[in-house]
């Protein structure tokens, strides 16, 4: 059926512009007068679907999705109509990106599609945990609800997903000038002793010799270097978004020192808030443990939870279940099998999350407490062999003067 961009007038006088679906302009203005509207213009909307290449290949923010849940269950709340709802949001949604989607969805709802298809058409903004979620509350009639425990799941997984990065920056900043400190001692400070140390001649120290060929090596190849590495991080960030790198880097952040805790605790805590926010909106334990696989972003993980999802399929409590992983802390498994005993998982998961999160924040903090002074003494090692290249022949020169 088409849809027709419209604009009515109410017996007050008053405009109103919109869209709605109609066999023809003769059933569009039938469908207003019952609405207490008259005609005035209207327009077949030609170009029912929006051009979604933008929408599909741009990155909504977060931010923007999370306010737009709280919006639209508050609308929803209100009484309001899930169409009219999203038609409000998208003329005030000033991002381009997200307003495309926005229109889609509405275009999709005018139709009759779900509400949870018509986000499922854009899976990176929208993954199947969320549409999941949404389709219960449409089902069940509890959709502000679900939309406000998704905004708050949302909202505690960027904050984690914030302080993470955050406590990237300063560990990352010390390495690049370490590295950029060294290169310019070996470039542009080593060379001017080289020609002195020459001229004076005798044994140099092996360190000398070895910083001197390090910079004889740096200054000649310079430009290819950089290229190299500049090569390298390109091609190392196109291997790590196919399938093998990512299960590979996946598997890096569960092995490496000072990753791997943050790991752990980071797909514990996300476990913990996904689940039971699937289990308190009504999905069934098999449904929800089965969708919680594919939310953990650890392709390694994912694998290994299969495991525990064909053991609950076969009947066998949760709890035991992922116990059989050796991936979760004691206290998880525990705290899951006393929500199963006393039926009230949900309540028991979301205590959960929230202590872990806790203990996610520690793990980042004693990461990045650990990762300072570690770098410090890289740095100081570094600068320090340069240092003493350049003065032991120079020591070594004035004690055979004296």
């Amino acid at each position: 059926m088409p849809i027709f961009d419209y604009q009515a007038s109410s017996l007050d006088g008053t405009i109103t512009s919109d869209s709605m679906i109609a066999l023809d302009e003769r059933d569009l203005k039938m469908l207003l007068k019952r609405k207490g509207l008259y005609l005035v213009d209207c327009k077949e909307h030609k170009d029912k679907k929006p051009n979604t290449f933008f929408a599909l290949s741009s990155k909504v923010s977060t931010n923007d999705v999370i306010t737009f849940m709280r919006q639209l269950a508050v609308m929803i709340n209100a009484g309001v109509q899930i169409e009219d709802s999203i038609n409000t949001l998208k003329n005030q949604e000033s991002a381009p990106a997200f307003k495309t989607i926005l229109i889609s969805v509405h275009n999709d709802i005018l139709e009759g599609v779900y509400l949870s298809e018509a986000f499922g058409k854009f899976p990176k903004i929208f993954p199947a945990f969320f549409k999941n979620m949404i389709l219960i509350g449409e089902l069940s009639g509890s959709l502000d609800l679900v939309l406000n425990k998704l905004a708050d799941y949302y909202e505690r997984d960027r904050k984690i997903r914030g302080k993470a990065k955050s406590a990237m920056i300063y560990p990352t900043f010390l390495f690049l000038m370490i590295v950029t400190v060294f290169i310019f001692l070996t470039v542009f400070i080593v060379p001017q002793f080289e020609s002195m140390l020459n001229e004076v001649g005798g044994e140099m120290p092996f360190i000398t010799v070895m910083i001197l060929n390090i910079s004889d090596f740096v200054t000649l190849y310079f430009p290819f270097i950089i290229t190299g590495i500049i090569l390298f991080v390109v091609l190392l960030i196109l291997f790590f978004r196919t399938k093998k790198g990512r299960y590979i880097k996946d598997g890096l952040k569960l092995k490496l020192p000072f990753l791997k805790p943050i790991s752990h605790y980071l797909i514990t805590a996300r476990f913990a808030r996904g689940f039971g926010v699937l289990v308190a909106s009504g999905m069934s334990i098999m449904d929800s443990i089965e969708t919680i696989g594919r939310l953990m972003e650890n392709k390694v993980f994912e694998k290994r939870f299969v495991y525990a999802i064909d053991e609950v399929k076969r009947g066998k409590r949760i709890a035991k279940s992922i116990k059989k992983l050796n991936f979760f802390p004691p206290m998880m498994t525990e705290m899951i099998g006393v929500g199963e005993k006393t039926g009230s998982l949900d309540e028991v998961l979301e205590t959960t999350a929230v202590y872990y999160d806790e203990k996610l924040e520690q793990a980042i903090e004693k990461a990045t407490a650990a990762m300072e002074p570690l770098l410090i003494v890289i740095a100081g090692g570094m600068v320090g062999t340069v240092i003493l290249s350049i003065f032991l022949p120079i020591i070594s020169i004035m004690g055979s003067i004296g």
